[in-house]
């Protein structure tokens, strides 16, 4: 689905992890998370998955995805 454009079903933008991230809500064992991007060239980048405990992400897992899209932002400018 996210391959070809299109938005999960249960999803929204994490603007705290950066510009473009989104969340997919998976609701087994409890409550999971995958914090993606796909604004970038060709590629979708998943940054981080997480068994989420409370309402809020914790920082931890924000710290996390912040640090991965920047790995995923140099990777693409190497790409050029």
């Amino acid at each position: 689905m996210v391959q070809h454009g299109l938005n999960p079903s249960d999803w929204k933008p994490m603007t705290s992890v950066g510009t473009g991230v989104r969340e997919i809500q998976l609701h087994v064992d409890g409550q999971q998370r995958v914090l993606y991007v796909t604004k970038l060239k060709k590629a979708i980048y998943v940054l981080h998955t997480f068994h989420k405990t409370s309402g809020k992400t914790s920082k931890t897992d924000i710290a996390i995805g912040k640090y991965r899209l920047k790995e995923a932002l140099q990777m693409e400018d190497q790409k050029q």
